[in-house]
């Protein structure tokens, strides 16, 4: 065997043993934009999710705790605890647009879910865009950074 061929094959084979594929790259733990939150994004079914797996701060304003879902319209969402809240629902991966899209972000702090979709836009950074109406340009984002 050639010294190229067995190169190439050497990468090639550590690339598929240890590499994530593209879609894969999202999943981890991730860090909000304030650092005061920890998400830990998985896959099921072809589809991905991030969880509220670590809080800064898990007490409520009124410095009660747990810290609860208070801004959530539904009275009886009002009392699931934030800390193992689902948040990010339903990505899947556009290879074609090379992001995560048709998802839906919840913001506890507003107690809205938006449309949603993510790119990687550095390797350990992961920028979200929240919307409405099916209209990008009417929404907010935010950079998620991995947690190492």
């Amino acid at each position: 065997m050639s010294k190229s061929l067995l190169t190439l094959f050497t990468i090639c084979s550590f690339v598929f043993a240890f590499g994530q594929s593209e879609k894969e790259r999202i999943i981890g733990i991730w860090w909000n934009e304030e650092f005061t939150t920890r998400i830990e994004v998985f896959e099921n079914n072809e589809k991905f999710y991030g969880k509220i797996i670590w809080l800064k701060n898990d007490a409520n304003t009124d410095g009660t705790s747990p810290r609860l879902d208070s801004e959530n319209p539904e009275k009886e969402l009002q009392k699931r605890r934030i800390l193992g809240l689902l948040i990010l629902k339903n990505l899947v991966w556009d290879a074609d647009d090379n992001e995560w899209n048709d998802g839906e972000i919840y913001s506890p702090a507003h107690g809205k879910s938006f449309s949603c979709y993510a790119q990687l836009t550095q390797e350990n950074k992961l920028f979200l865009k929240g919307y409405v109406l099916g209209l990008p340009f009417l929404g907010a984002s935010t950079v998620w950074t991995r947690y190492n």
